[in-house]
């Protein structure tokens, strides 16, 4: 990228960065018919919520609440009527299931399973009582299964998906947090969390209501647009995206050049922040307007200032721990943990992969990389790849471990065309390219 306020955003587990000689900025970061009767799932399938409110986690993010009891007593009007909610499991493109009952009506009934007073409501009361609406009523029972693995008989697909099961579920940070569902048998279910598809959370009851009458006002979802950029449909589809317990939210493009604006995420500038699809695989995003020079110079600056034998500028180093230098990566590099700006800037960094708050433990440092021009990274995952078990760490986030979830490249300087100073993904060739005209890394060297 040539501008100082458009970035990279990768997918770790399945990019390659080339060589590279702009001044770069890292971060990467750890990281988802018919009415649904008493008939087909009895009325006692699910008990009530367990657990209290003790040991919940406060957070600095203020959510757009309703009462809860004001929703089951119910306004006059209904916010979803003329609304078809179709649900999508994390990252994938198309829906896995469509209503087949009243959302209002299935959310209403699932409020009799919480017995958190008004004032105690939160978004982990939200995604139980969701979770529960969908499974039980709004959508088919063999909707949004796991897409792979074995799933359990006699209960709602979608239980399935959001919980996969003990070996399958990290325990991250607001674990203890969950409001879990209990069937008639006592198994308990963790819920969903539910996102819309720029990534943000939908935390109440208030703010999916909110995202129906918005529905209404007759524009064309970014769901519903086609490949040319015209309108395929005109219903009033609302889109949300189920994250499993335990998974952090993925974004599920669609094409080569697709936007997705992100009016939530804001900067200093003022200007408005968005995503541009670059590759479907690997997941690659060109983040627009992300930050400006003025940032740009102080990071820089800070960064060429330090002094501590752990954060100044040297040789790069690989590796999950320690410090390893390695033949393959050439460059210099320096961290800036929690300097001003580097905390402004890793917050906005979050905000944008779909976090609702801020987790200083889900983050690297700013890795501040200089490239000249006999340095480089050659090609890499920066997934980290523990095969043989060697870390104290778990990194198989197949199972219950963490790994990095993606990386951001913030470029600070600029090149003229043909200078050099590339980041290649290898493995992401043009859409509709014929393979005949694809050329190997090894036959640019040659």
């Amino acid at each position: 990228t040539k501008s100082s306020n458009h970035q990279s955003f990768e997918d770790p587990q399945n990019s390659n960065m080339g060589v590279a000689k702009t001044l770069s900025l890292s971060a990467a970061f750890y990281f988802l018919g018919i009415y649904i009767s008493p008939y087909v799932i009895s009325a006692n399938f699910f008990d009530s919520r367990i657990g209290g409110t003790e040991g919940r986690i406060d957070t600095d993010y203020k959510y757009d609440e309703i009462n809860p009891k004001e929703v089951k007593e119910g306004p006059d009007e209904n916010p979803f009527e003329g609304i078809t909610l179709l649900v999508h499991r994390n990252g994938e493109v198309d829906p896995c299931g469509a209503q087949k009952a009243d959302p209002l009506a299935a959310i209403r009934s699932s409020m009799d399973h919480i017995d958190a007073p008004s004032s105690e409501f939160d978004k982990y009361d939200f995604d139980s009582v969701m979770t529960r609406a969908l499974a039980s009523s709004i959508l088919s029972s063999d909707s949004c299964g796991p897409a792979r693995g074995s799933a359990k008989n006699g209960i709602p697909e979608l239980l399935n998906f959001c919980d996969m099961g003990e070996d399958h579920t990290p325990v991250l940070l607001d674990h203890e947090n969950l409001v879990p569902l209990v069937d008639s048998h006592g198994d308990y279910y963790f819920p969903c969390h539910f996102h819309t598809r720029e990534g943000v959370r939908i935390a109440s009851i208030g703010e999916l209501a909110d995202l129906a009458r918005k529905k209404k006002e007759g524009t064309c979802s970014p769901e519903q647009m086609s490949d040319s950029g015209t309108c395929a449909s005109s219903s009033n589809e609302l889109h949300i995206y189920a994250v499993p317990a335990g998974r952090l939210f993925i974004f599920a493009p669609k094409y080569v050049g697709e936007i997705f604006d992100l009016p939530h995420v804001k900067v200093s500038s003022g200007l408005p922040v968005s995503l541009k699809v670059i590759s479907i695989t690997p997941r690659v995003f060109d983040v627009i307007n992300f930050f400006d020079r003025d940032e740009s110079s102080r990071i820089v600056e800070k960064a060429l200032k330090e002094t501590s034998e752990t954060h100044r500028m040297k040789r790069s180093s690989t590796g999950a721990s320690g410090y390893n230098v390695n033949s393959q990566r050439t460059s210099e590099n320096g961290f800036d943990t929690h300097g001003k700006e580097a905390q402004k800037v890793k917050r906005r960094c979050l905000d944008v992969l779909g976090f609702d708050h801020y987790e200083e433990s889900m983050t690297d440092g700013l890795q501040v990389l200089r490239y000249n021009k006999t340095t480089a990274y050659i090609p890499h995952m920066d997934w980290i790849d523990d095969h043989y078990k060697r870390e104290e760490h778990n990194f198989d986030s197949a199972g219950v471990g963490s790994n990095r979830f993606a990386t951001i490249l913030l470029y600070m300087s600029d090149l003229d065309e043909n200078d050099g100073g590339e980041t290649v993904f290898k493995e992401g060739w043009p859409v509709g390219q014929p393979v005949e005209e694809r050329v190997q890394i090894d036959e640019v060297r040659n």
